[in-house]
């Protein structure tokens, strides 16, 4: 079954929205100073579901943010003043109901997307495309990675690849060796964790997703188990136990899916089918930041120039799929 093939066509909404700060849902004493209040969420360019244009994936580089099309495998840029849209690479079109596209990254001149696959028609993996765009060619693959879904740089060039499916952190050298590098039952999956019908709305469980790289550790969601993990990175690169820094809590961080650190440290998190950003400090204290509409099913998540881009995917309703902003 294809997450693509259940989205149902539906009206667009308002472009932009003022959202008060909301309740604190853990302890207070989560820092304030990113953003200013009252949160102000701004669509930066609109997409159309009834055209496929549906993003799960999201990466900035200068003024462009690149966004990938979950079942087409096209990846478009998106000037972030002007909010135009235009063809940049594409990553192999995924089996209907076999696969899909997630996550986006850039590193230097090259993006770097997410390929989910079943089958063997199409290889899953992460592909490559350089500052022109084109068509990506696959750069690194792994018998056990079949969901690669969050992907994020170290400062030293290897890129952490999390699979919600395996429940694991994948490792990949700058010239495309794979490494299983970590998996636990803390990165494990589990649909009916938060209770039946009460999950992402997919018939599997989705694990490891967003990722953060720090210099001593890799921060990761676990969507189905509402939480986040800490996993250290030792001095010669391999992976520590990993902990719980914030959750289980299917109230606060149901859903949890991308993973950003905002100018002030603290962790910023898409629930997606909740619909909310939720902020969490290095204590794992949770206070919602923005609830509602226009966030639509929100994924990834990138800062750049001090602002918060949120990628909508829209899965559940197809109301608004769009790329969004918070300064």
């Amino acid at each position: 079954m294809s997450i693509v093939n259940t989205l149902r066509e539906g009206s667009f909404l308002a472009v932009s929205a003022t959202l008060a700060p909301l309740a604190t849902t853990a302890a207070a004493g989560c820092a304030a100073s990113w953003p200013a209040t009252p949160v102000v969420v701004t669509e930066v360019a609109r997409l159309d579901a009834a055209q496929g244009s549906m993003s799960e994936g999201l990466a900035v580089r200068g003024k462009t943010a690149y966004l990938g099309y979950a079942g087409s495998g096209k990846v478009v840029a998106v000037d972030l003043d002007s909010g135009a849209v235009a063809p940049f690479s594409s990553l192999p079109q995924p089996v209907s109901g076999k696969g899909f596209v997630t996550g986006l990254a850039v590193r230097g001149d090259d993006l770097y997307g997410a390929l989910v696959s079943f089958v063997p028609d199409v290889a899953a993996g992460i592909y490559r495309a350089g500052a022109a765009g084109g068509p990506a060619t696959l750069f690194a693959s792994h018998p056990e990675m079949a969901f690669p879904n969050g992907m994020a740089f170290a400062d030293d060039g290897q890129l952490y690849v999390t699979d919600s499916a395996a429940g694991a952190v994948f490792r990949i050298s700058p010239a495309g060796e794979v490494t299983k590098w970590r998996t636990d039952p803390l990165l494990a999956g589990n649909k009916d964790f938060c209770g039946p019908g009460k999950g992402v709305g997919v018939p599997f469980d989705i694990g490891a997703n967003g990722i953060v790289v720090e210099a001593d550790a890799v921060f990761v969601t676990n969507t189905d188990r509402a939480s986040i993990v800490r996993i250290p990175i030792a001095a010669d690169g391999r992976a520590g136990a990993p902990a719980l820094v914030a959750g289980p809590s299917c109230a606060d961080l149901g859903g949890a899916d991308g993973l950003a650190v905002a100018p002030d440290g603290d962790f910023i998190v898409a629930d997606n089918h909740l619909n909310r950003l939720v902020r969490v400090d290095r204590e794992g204290r949770v206070t919602a930041l923005a609830s509602g509409d226009p966030l639509d099913f929100p994924t990834s998540l990138a800062f750049a120039s001090g602002a918060l881009y949120i990628s909508n995917f829209a899965f559940l309703d197809s109301r608004n799929p769009a790329l969004l902003r918070i300064r």
